[in-house]
Formats: C-alpha cells, sequence, structure tokens
C-alpha cells in the first residue's frame, strides 16, 4: 500500500512541477499567494510527505555517507528536488527560491525521517514474525 502512496504522491508532485512550470500553478492553487507562508509549508509538506512514503516504501533504508547514516528515500528525493529547484533558474515562468530548497529540505529531513523510522521499525517486525 506504501508503495501505491508513493506512486501517488510522485505523480501528484510531478503534475505540480509541471503546472508551475507553465506558470498555471495559481489558476488550479489561488490560496497559496493570498496564504501567508503557505507556499513554505506546502514545499515542506509536500516534498516531506514525498520522502515519508519513500522512506516507508523503502522499509527505513540507510546508507552510509562520510560517516552519517543517511536515509536512502530521503537523498533521492533530496537529489531530484534540489534538480528542479536549481533548474527553475532556467524556466522563464519559475525563479529560483532559496526558502523554497530550505522548506524542502526541512521537510524531507523531518517527515523522511518519521517514514524511515516507521519503515525500519514495519521491516523488523516482520523479520520477527517470519523467524517465529
Amino acid at each position: 500500500m506504501s508503495r501505491f502512496l508513493a506512486i501517488l504522491a510522485t505523480l501528484f508532485v510531478i503534475w505540480v512541477v509541471v503546472l508551475a512550470n507553465l506558470g498555471l500553478v495559481n489558476n488550479y492553487f489561488p490560496f497559496i499567494q493570498s496564504t501567508p507562508f503557505f507556499d513554505k509549508a506546502g514545499h515542506f509538506c509536500l516534498m516531506g510527505g514525498l520522502a515519508f512514503l519513500v522512506n516507508l516504501t523503502l522499509q527505513g533504508r540507510r546508507f552510509r555517507l562520510l560517516g552519517l547514516s543517511i536515509y536512502l528515500g530521503s537523498m533521492i528525493v533530496l537529489i531530484c528536488v534540489a534538480a528542479e529547484e536549481l533548474s527553475q533558474a532556467f524556466i522563464s515562468t519559475r525563479s529560483f527560491d532559496l526558502s523554497d530548497l530550505a522548506a524542502d529540505s526541512l521537510g524531507i529531513f523531518i517527515l523522511g525521517a518519521l517514514g524511515g523510522r516507521l519503515g525500519a521499525s514495519r521491516r523488523h517486525n516482520s523479520s520477527d514474525t517470519t523467524k517465529n
């Protein structure tokens, strides 16, 4: 089920990015501009939620980088999101905003860690039941 939700969330994020690239996001989500900080909260929740679901799907798998243990799903989402945010500098209907990338990163770090812990817990619980 988490895999299906992760795929749906990915498709939704892609749809929002396409709308933004076409300059149409405000047509579908007019409340974003009229609500203070909603854009940043949206970045936090969308990208963090995606990292949550990807880490849950990957059952909290981690890898080591420079001595740090990092959730694989969070790193995948972070790389994709950073590339998309940086690409905005080259798209006429968009503009690169470091605070958007910061909100994305915080969401990925915080919500991704929750998904990773829950996924790892599920993996450990399922391996315990198969041993019995």
